[in-house]
């Protein structure tokens, strides 16, 4: 883990103490901390959370930091850390949430929809976990958020009316993925969670979940009737996709009427396939048929 500092470095005992004290999600503001701790720009820390994708990136981050800091100046970090950690909720306490993507979506959708200023400010963040611990670690850290409530939310997206046990018999297949991405943005415009541009399955996946699932948290009357009329909308789509396609027949006809049919089809412009089904259609109405057009047999 510590890659950078060799344990002949006068920083290592503090470095190695430090990463086995602070867990990975102690990371998110132990590193906005530093960067206040620095001076640096908060634009820095915020380019550092979009650039990043693990948390070993954000100990990589630090342990460079800490390679080119003075010993004194990293005990009065490391100090600093240890004094205000009180504030912060436990790592032990969130990461739950951590191989759940959809529930973080779900949790920074409610928290925006809750504190009405974060939906003034742009977040590129691709990774939902480190983008809700930022949220309620650094942005919420004076509104006490009880984690507790991101418990019950847990039970509400696991419930039978769900977006996802409703959509299962399609969510597997990409071309569903697809065209209901396509069809929930024109029909209703989202505005949730993720708001980065998707572009594979699982982010197109997570960004269809992020709209759906709060409107059944929302309204779950409107919810169950809008995601009734994707599906029926998806079915007909198939329906006619289905009704389209022609099933092939091998016909053994002589020269003689091949060479008449590809005639016929020339002068009346169209297939051979529509000259055969035309005459079928014709034959089938007058042998077939009454003068009312009701069948004879």
């Amino acid at each position: 883990m510590i890659k950078f500092l060799s344990n002949q470095h006068t920083n290592f005992k503090l470095c190695s103490d430090f990463f086995r004290e602070f867990k990975d999600e102690d990371l998110i503001w132990t590193t906005h901390l530093w960067v206040e701790d620095q001076r640096l720009p908060t634009t820095e820390y915020l380019d550092l959370l979009n650039r990043i994708h693990n948390f070993e990136e954000l100990q990589d981050f630090l342990t460079k930091a800490f390679e080119k800091t003075r010993k004194e100046n990293l005990e009065r970090f490391i100090d600093q850390c240890q004094r205000k950690k009180i504030r912060y909720i436990a790592a032990q306490d969130i990461n739950f949430l951590s191989k759940n993507n959809r529930l973080c979506w779900f949790i920074i959708n409610q928290l925006e929809n809750e504190f009405t200023t974060l939906k003034f400010k742009q977040y590129q963040y691709k990774n939902p976990y480190f983008l809700l611990i930022y949220l309620i670690q650094i942005e919420l850290l004076d509104k006490k958020i009880n984690i507790d409530e991101f418990r019950d939310f847990y039970k509400l997206l696991d419930s039978d009316k769900n977006p996802k046990r409703i959509l299962k018999n399609y969510i597997n297949d990409s071309n569903f993925i697809n065209w209901s991405l396509d069809y929930t943005e024109t029909q209703y415009s989202i505005e949730t969670h993720p708001v980065f541009p998707a572009v594979s399955i699982n982010e197109k996946i997570e960004k269809l979940y992020g709209y759906w699932d709060q409107q059944y948290s929302n309204n779950e009357y409107k919810y169950l009737h809008d995601i009734n009329l994707l599906k029926k909308a998806w079915q007909q789509k198939q329906f006619r996709e289905k009704g389209s396609l022609k099933k092939q027949y091998h016909l053994p006809l002589t020269k003689k009427t091949k060479s008449q049919l590809k005639t016929l089809a020339e002068k009346m412009d169209i297939s051979e396939s529509k000259v055969l089904e035309n005459l079928v259609q014709e034959a089938f109405e007058k042998e077939m048929l009454d003068e009312k057009g009701k069948a004879l047999y």
